[in-house]
């Protein structure tokens, strides 16, 4: 009995901890987009932008609490940090379920946070920071280390697929240049089978994103930003 007590409050404080860091990220994407100081800036309501208190920053709870509404100017709050508050510490605790090891699940909770916080950047200003490659670089090492694969092994697929995308970048500009630094980067963390699966799953996802906008009177010119469905593709494969 004392073991499935120390398994729910592990799993209550996941579930916490995880949506800390929803809230986190929702703040930090908020505050880039603005273009605010990170060491300054404190969470504002998007229209009003008047400044939110603590009790109005409990993950998930304080949007049920406030009716969806900013408590100042009663204007409806934006859905898409709701949702991310709720399904990122749902994507944490399967992480946490099917990891191999605790080092492996705070490797997958730090690579889904980048993807994620990099891809809520890419809808609003299609940017893609190089930050984001040094740190996935970083931690696709540590994860090479943690399973015992040199650093090496499909060192060469990466660099051809990265030289490939790079001319067609040049050629066509159908890909962005971040994108291509990031797909660079995620082949070399991927094994070949999951990045394949990886690159199915983006592919799928987008056009048939592609295909909605189109449905809705979209012109083929339409840019779409591509960071989210490259995340999706790698997340889903994680999942698997």
């Amino acid at each position: 009995m004392q073991a499935i007590y120390i398994v729910v409050i592990t799993l209550i404080v996941i579930w916490i901890i995880a949506s800390i860091v929803s809230s986190f990220m929702n703040w930090l994407v908020s505050t880039i987009i603005n273009n605010d100081s990170l060491l300054r800036s404190r969470s504002r309501c998007d229209f009003c932008q008047h400044t939110l208190f603590w009790f109005d920053l409990i993950p998930f709870f304080s949007f049920i609490f406030l009716a969806g509404k900013c408590r100042n100017c009663k204007h409806t709050l934006n859905k898409k940090e709701w949702f991310i508050e709720l399904f990122f510490p749902l994507l944490i605790f399967y992480l946490f379920m099917n990891a191999q090891s605790f080092e492996h699940f705070l490797i997958h909770f730090s690579i889904a946070f980048i993807l994620i916080t990099e891809s809520l950047i890419d809808i609003q200003l299609q940017i893609v920071y190089d930050t984001t490659h040094y740190l996935l670089l970083a931690l696709t090492g540590l994860l090479r280390l943690l399973n015992g694969i040199p650093l090496t092994d499909s060192l060469t697929f990466c660099i051809l697929l990265t030289t490939a995308l790079y001319v067609v970048s040049n050629k066509t500009g159908g890909i962005g240049m971040g994108d291509v630094k990031l797909l660079g980067v995620l082949s070399y963390l991927l094994s070949l089978d999951q990045f394949v699966v990886a690159w199915y799953i983006t592919i799928i996802s987008s056009l048939t994103y592609s295909l909605f906008l189109l449905l809705k009177g979209h012109g083929t010119k339409t840019r779409i930003p591509f960071i989210p469905f490259i995340s999706i593709g790698v997340i889903a494969t994680l999942l698997i």
